[in-house]
């Protein structure tokens, strides 16, 4: 049940990693995802993941701040600090509780400060070998070794899945209909390597009363897993800070369905 539940909780750190901003005036207009952000501006966000699988169920519960600590002319410094993490585990009656991941629990209070280019996309993670040092010991204790040439960015993916899905569609230009090829292979320093992601962005509209821009859309490569994901993006009008993203995501493991549901919303500003 351990080596289980571990597996669990790895595909919970590995499962999403997809993000926008832009001005379309119709169904079929072109969006640039771009950032109008302030130095000193200051936003919180709560992250929800859900993962669900058979009777099996784990729950994780964040609050991290971020913030703009300067605008260059070709980059932008930007700090992302996990504040409190919560995680909840649901399993059947007759097994024994695990214990509370250590990873999880470990990036409390972990600050990564990161670059952008002028557009919103991360272009460097500037304290990544401070936070190597220290949090990927933990990770390597707990995964089972044979898992670690199965995903060679499995530290990687852990540390910067949140902070990528805020950042993913940043950069971009998109036409509603097209299928958009998301690739970061080389794009981040240290090089990150993730693998490419097609998408297909089937919504876009700006909500005329607020202002609001969402996109939406699915992935579109399925391979042997038969994996299915829905996703949807909401932006802040003039400033194009993300407000809320949402994604389900559904994968076939040995015979299994497993889901997972996340969510990154901006907290109101009375609760910051």
């Amino acid at each position: 049940m351990k080596t289980s539940f571990t597996i669990i909780c790895l595909i919970t750190f590995l499962f999403n990693l997809s993000a926008a901003s832009g001005h379309p005036t119709r169904p079929d207009s072109t969006v640039i995802i771009k950032s109008h952000w302030k130095k000193g501006e200051i936003k919180k966000y709560e992250i929800v993941q859900e993962t669900k699988v058979m009777s099996s169920k784990i729950l994780i519960l964040s609050e991290v701040t971020l913030s703009v600590r300067n605008i260059r002319k070709d980059h932008i410094e930007l700090e992302w600090r996990y504040d409190t993490i919560r995680e909840i585990d649901s399993l059947p009656p007759d097994t024994k509780r695990p214990t509370k991941n250590a990873p999880v629990i470990s990036l409390i209070g972990t600050t990564i400060r990161y670059h952008t280019d002028p557009g919103g996309r991360v272009t460097g993670i500037t304290n990544f070998e401070e936070l190597s040092q220290r949090l990927k010991p933990i990770l390597d204790s707990l995964i089972p070794s044979f898992m670690h040439s199965m995903m060679p960015n499995y530290f990687k993916s852990f540390l910067l899945k949140d902070l990528l899905n805020l950042h993913k569609l940043y950069g971009q230009q998109l036409k509603i209909g097209d299928t958009v090829i998301l690739n970061l292979r080389d794009s981040i320093s240290p090089d990150i390597d993730f693998p490419e992601e097609s998408r297909k962005i089937d919504l876009c509209f700006k909500d005329l009363k607020t202002g609001i821009l969402r996109i939406g859309g699915k992935l579109s490569n399925l391979d042997e897993t038969k994996q299915t994901s829905d996703f949807i993006y909401e932006f802040t009008p003039s400033s194009s800070w993300l407000r809320e993203y949402k994604s389900v995501t559904k994968i076939a493991v040995s015979g299994s369905i497993i889901t997972n549901e996340y969510k990154i919303e901006l907290l109101p500003e009375k609760t910051r």
